[in-house]
């Protein structure tokens, strides 16, 4: 609330997580970080943050009783405190952690594409982008997508999903048509992240093109909500949700859309060489097999869609290449000759 003069200044629990997130980059980049430290270790002292559970506000036996939602939060702040184990030895010691939630989510339900009132697509997919930044520690390491074959499985079918939502808003058909940026962009984050590229895999370019098409001439990415019901429309439910503009929105909120979208959008290079990666890739490397999260539990739902017609497809694709190519022309106008 920075403009109306107003700042809510963090304190215990907050703060400490804070503190946990920016040591890490101040270490990483050889920057001094002496002040914050001190004050994440008075924290720790002072707010009993030994107990593993009083630090992330859970305990293991509670997971099944922590949303989707929740969990999206919870498990970076435990990626956060795993990450720092290896910069911090011994600082700031876990009870459990990674281990433990990760064996969890072999048992946890989740559900495909398309989206549903009761938002359990839309749930299910942020928590499990967030395990796939959890396992590269927000892109510190390539991921394998052998390693997880059902979340690098999922993130694409959820990919092709908003594209599939996006051909429409974009060729005409549902002008109002929601479509996740947010949403799009991890998913597309998640298969860079897997050492993919544009040139090499043909949804990472047709997803990269679809975000680029919704970039609005100042470069930001515009922030939908759903309008209505989100699945159900006159009963047809292949049609998808419908989206609006909000006239208010937190910071956040209008920020995230085109953050997500410009981290999606950029080139990997993992680098090895900063503090704590190669160590991440061995711990995470003994973490998956030990906890044998490549294999799940319980088998993810998926909704079976109807065929579109021959006609009908050729009439998407032909709208859908002149906007790509608008925006191909667009790009190549602005580029330095």
């Amino acid at each position: 609330r920075c403009s109306d003069g107003i700042r809510e200044e963090p304190s215990g629990k907050d703060l400490f997580m804070q503190l946990m997130y920016l040591v890490r980059c101040k270490e990483e980049m050889d920057l001094d970080t002496t002040e914050m430290l001190a004050t994440a270790d008075a924290l720790w002292k002072e707010s009993g943050f030994s107990d593993t559970s009083e630090l992330f506000g859970v305990s293991p036996g509670d997971f099944p009783n922590v949303s989707d939602g929740d969990w999206v939060v919870l498990i970076m702040g435990i990626m956060a405190m795993e990450f720092n184990q290896l910069l911090f030895p011994k600082r700031w010691p876990l009870r459990w952690g990674l281990r433990e939630a990760f064996t969890y989510f072999r048992t946890h339900a989740y559900k495909g594409p398309p989206y549903d009132d009761g938002y359990k697509f839309h749930d299910s997919f942020y928590l499990i982008t967030h395990i796939a930044f959890a396992v590269s520690a927000y892109s510190a390491i390539k991921m394998n997508t052998k390693d997880v074959p059902w979340l690098f499985d999922y993130c694409r079918r959820s990919c092709r999903y908003w594209v599939q939502m996006a051909d429409r808003r974009l060729s005409g058909k549902e002008p109002e048509q929601l479509v996740d940026i947010d949403g799009l962009a991890e998913a597309v984050d998640v298969m860079r992240g897997c050492g993919l590229t544009d040139g090499g895999d043909r949804l990472l370019c047709s997803s990269a093109l679809t975000l680029l098409a919704f970039q609005r001439p100042d470069g930001s990415w515009p922030y939908w909500i759903l309008a209505g019901g989100a699945a159900d429309r006159k009963g047809e439910k292949d049609r998808g949700p419908l989206a609006r503009e909000p006239k208010e929105a937190s910071h956040y909120n209008m920020v995230h859309p085109t953050w997500t979208a410009v981290q999606s959008l950029r080139d990997r290079n993992f680098e090895y060489d900063r503090k704590g990666n190669a160590q991440w890739a061995q711990y995470m490397d003994k973490l998956l097999k030990q906890t044998n999260l490549r294999k799940l539990d319980v088998r993810i739902v998926y909704e079976k869609k109807r065929k579109k017609s021959k006609a009908s497809l050729l009439e998407d694709r032909a709208k859908v290449k002149e906007t790509t190519d608008s925006v191909s022309t667009s790009a190549s106008s602005a580029s330095p000759s």
